[in-house]
């Protein structure tokens, strides 16, 4: 619930312009500071579940935020890959681009 809430608000400050004015985007971190799930959770990304900590500094905030990590990479894989298709996710950390592959 509270994810989804993030998500909502993080695509309002975004899309809406708001986000430019001084001080949404620290009052936009403060908010999330304070009502990031912590521990273990588990996400729905891409028609797949994830489990990862919340208290990861490195994806976790931006699978928590935005549900969606390198939105570039993953469209591109997400088009070009095909069924049958082989795929190396050399250096694995969450295992984020298998998943979707």
């Amino acid at each position: 619930m509270i994810t989804s809430l993030l998500r909502w608000l993080r695509s309002k400050v975004r899309t809406s312009g708001i986000g430019r004015l001084p001080g949404i985007a620290p009052l936009y971190q403060w908010i999330y500071t304070r009502t990031k799930p912590t521990g273990i959770v588990t996400l729905r990304l891409h028609g797949q579940s994830m489990t990862f900590s919340a208290n990861d500094t490195g994806i976790a905030p931006l699978l928590l935020q935005e549900g969606i990590y390198e939105p570039d990479i993953t469209k591109y894989i997400q088009k070009h890959l095909q069924q049958g298709m082989v795929f190396a996710d050399i250096g694995a950390n969450f295992g984020y681009f298998s998943m979707i592959a």
